[in-house]
């Protein structure tokens, strides 16, 4: 689906989310063309586009004297393959309250709501209710050295996807240790969490959102019974980095 916003030049305003919406649940891409809008009034890619395009001609000059264009779009999507998502949470109070999470490559939809589970295409999710840390299952496609205790499993380029693999017992733990955006996140860590994952930042606190910095260093997600062990992993890492 393709479609201007803010049309040009009758100044209509399509409702992005709702549009993008409506797409995703029959499996349609949404192609959004923003040059009217422009990235600093409008980012269409945080309302559900999947491929955000402008023309640079007019940017760059106006009058036909200038040819150019732009087209954005996540690494995975541009490839071709199905490791992308779109996320969108619900924050109050520094808390998730309702989380969604859109694969349409994959044919995915996950869904929270704060105290009524989670769900993927309808079905109700069951986290990763792994006891034992050795063995765990990571979704990447090499370990270090320090993890070779561990067994890697298919990893998507989107960490929202692969936070969600915990959610749906596809795997056991899932960490970074780098900064990274609340956004990237907090639907995909509420989807885990109402499945029954235990969800934290590297260091082993809980996560806050809609703070005045919307870093957050690092993210773990993992079964409940490995978090306390898989944050001593975690930060032996840390202190080599150090």
């Amino acid at each position: 689906m393709f479609f201007e916003s803010l049309s040009n030049p009758t100044l209509e305003v399509i409702d992005i989310r709702g549009v993008s919406d409506l797409a995703h649940a029959v499996g349609a891409f949404v192609v959004v063309d923003n040059v009217f809008a422009t990235p600093v009034l409008q980012r269409s890619a945080d309302l559900g586009a999947d491929v955000v395009v402008y023309s640079a001609t007019k940017h760059i000059d106006g009058q036909g004297r200038a040819l150019g264009g732009v087209i954005l779009g996540t690494r995975d999507f541009i490839r071709g393959r199905p490791g992308w998502a779109v996320s969108v949470a619900l924050i109050s109070g520094g808390r998730p309250l309702i989380g969604t999470l859109c694969a349409p490559a994959r044919g995915e939809t996950w869904q929270a709501v704060a105290g009524q589970g989670a769900f993927r295409n309808g079905q109700p999710l069951s986290a990763s209710m792994r006891r034992e840390f050795a063995g765990s299952r990571v979704p990447a496609h090499a370990l270090p050295k320090t993890d070779t205790d561990l067994v890697t499993v298919d990893q998507p380029n989107s960490i929202a996807l692969r936070i969600a693999m915990v959610a749906a017992d596809e795997a056991d733990l899932v960490a970074t240790v780098r900064w990274g955006f609340e956004w990237d996140i907090a639907a995909a860590g509420m989807i885990a969490r109402e499945a029954g994952a235990a969800v934290s930042d590297a260091y082993g606190n809980k996560l806050d959102y809609n703070k005045r910095d919307p870093r957050a260093f690092g993210v773990l997600v993992s079964a409940p019974d490995i978090h306390t062990a898989a944050v001593a992993r975690l930060a032996q890492r840390l202190d080599t980095q150090t």
